[in-house]
């Protein structure tokens, strides 16, 4: 588990509550973080420091969604499994095809998209 060691522990600046510390060998030295419960703060701050953060939150309209690179709008518990199951499906993609489709996404459409999915249900 990284970050039980007080010596690997470092703090992200901005964040003013207990959630800003961080592993030196996890999200603080990362390039992409995996936010995976509402925190506007934490995805905010991450943001400002550079990193690309992924987020699973039900409300397209938050904060937390609105500062992402990639919002999921879902439950947890069922994003992370299918989540997993996408990874090991895109592992034997090609590289190149895999960066075009990360440079394509735009997360203000997926979150368009999410409002209308949630309009249809009403």
């Amino acid at each position: 588990i990284l970050g039980h060691l007080d010596d690997d522990i470092e703090y992200i600046d901005g964040i003013k509550n207990n959630r800003a510390s961080a592993s030196k060998t996890g999200i603080y030295s990362a390039d992409t973080v995996l936010v995976p419960l509402e925190d506007g703060d934490r995805a905010e701050i991450l943001k400002k420091s550079g990193k690309n953060t992924i987020t699973i939150d039900l409300n397209p309209l938050s904060r937390t969604s609105k500062m992402s690179d990639i919002s999921i709008m879902d439950n947890i518990v069922r994003a992370i499994p299918y989540m997993t199951k996408i990874a090991e499906d895109l592992k034997t993609q090609d590289k190149k095809f895999l960066i075009e489709m990360v440079n394509e996404f735009d997360n203000e459409e997926n979150l368009e998209e999410s409002l209308q999915q949630i309009k249809l249900k009403e």
